[in-house]
């Protein structure tokens, strides 16, 4: 089964079980595992740099000042707010800081791990920041239990009874757990959406995804998307880039209607002077500096991340210009019908 797919029913308790993945969902399900199961296995294609998560107890005074005291609650938000923000500076780019990041985390492996040959093949060999960053407290200490041994020679096939390393090694088992990750609209779509001249959404995204700020597509009238091409991100919550989206949206809808337009239709060119400026500023991030990760088209063009920091995709979205679409109201949308019917 795959982790988007849990099965409630499944009992974990005297199995021998593969977890195919060392990603951001295997992290969270493996130490659980390791728990119940009477062998776990992790199957590994690229180890990752896993930080220490620094969690916070908040007593019942604490609590108690923090609902009482919005402002006190305001002011916590925003520290933690640009904390993350100042984070971009070693996620996004490649700067001293980055360099004080992976010696967190190259500290946090080396008093984490003992065995010296299990902490080499937990080791990554690329930057931190160019594959997403995980953090976690309880999944070295898991890959340490006697039940857990991890494989990373590569899978050749599995079988009836088990998997089969390159190795050809034999790994009898009851369940694969299958933690390879999510679909992430780099390129193509996976529902079908028709535009003007019945194109297909589908169709123009095969090389890669693209929208004005990530939110409108040109030919596409009226369709607005959350959590659009190059609006992810690496270093913040997405939350900070849904609540930009969602009012812009609310400009996009409140010109629509205070105007009686039948449809706002991004501008061809609008939308490639966006995408052109995205697209030239990721050559300087460090998501391109040679490791393979879901935030890349199969020819490395990161449809996915924003490149910068999220206050300036905010800025972006904070004001909504008519003057970037083609403003289609009603009346225009009559004579065009008319005049269809003619030809017809």
């Amino acid at each position: 089964m795959h982790t988007a797919r849990w099965q409630a029913s499944f009992q974990a308790q005297d199995k021998r079980i593969a977890v195919i993945g060392t990603g951001a969902s295997a992290i969270q399900v493996i130490p659980e595992l390791a728990k119940q199961a009477t062998r776990l296995t992790v199957f590994q294609r690229t180890p990752a740099w896993v930080m220490p998560k620094l969690d916070a107890h908040f007593s019942k005074t604490q609590q108690a000042w923090l609902s009482e005291v919005p402002l006190l609650r305001k002011a916590l938000r925003y520290g933690i707010y640009w904390g993350a923000e100042t984070l971009s500076l070693a996620l996004i780019w490649n700067t001293p800081l980055a360099k004080t990041i992976q010696a967190l985390g190259e500290h946090h492996l080396m008093h984490s791990v003992k065995d010296p040959e299990l902490r080499e093949k937990l080791r990554p060999n690329y930057k931190v920041g160019c594959k997403r960053m995980l953090i976690s407290n309880a999944y070295y200490p898991a890959m340490q239990q006697d039940n857990v041994r991890l494989v990373n020679v590569g899978i050749k096939r599995i079988v009836a009874n088990g998997i089969i390393d390159q190795d050809e090694q034999l790994h009898e088992l009851d369940t694969i757990v299958l933690a390879t990750g999510f679909q992430v609209g780099v390129a193509g779509l996976a529902i079908p959406i028709a535009g003007l001249g019945g194109r297909q959404l589908n169709h123009d995204w095969q090389k890669g995804s693209e929208a004005y700020k990530g939110i409108n597509v040109h030919g596409y009238p009226n369709l607005c998307l959350m959590m659009g091409p190059n609006t992810a991100a690496g270093h913040t919550s997405v939350i900070v880039y849904i609540e930009g989206q969602i009012n812009y949206i609310l400009q996009y809808a409140k010109n629509l209607f205070d105007y009686s337009y039948r449809y706002l239709n991004v501008h061809k060119q609008t939308q490639d002077n966006f995408n052109d400026m995205i697209q030239s500023r990721m050559k300087y991030t460090i998501w391109t500096t040679g490791c393979r990760s879901w935030y890349l088209t199969a020819d490395g063009k990161n449809s996915t991340l924003w490149p910068g920091f999220s206050w300036e995709y905010r800025l972006r979205t904070a004001f909504f210009s008519a003057g970037d679409y083609d403003c289609v109201g009603a009346k225009h949308m009559k004579n065009m019908l008319q005049r269809r019917k003619v030809i017809a």
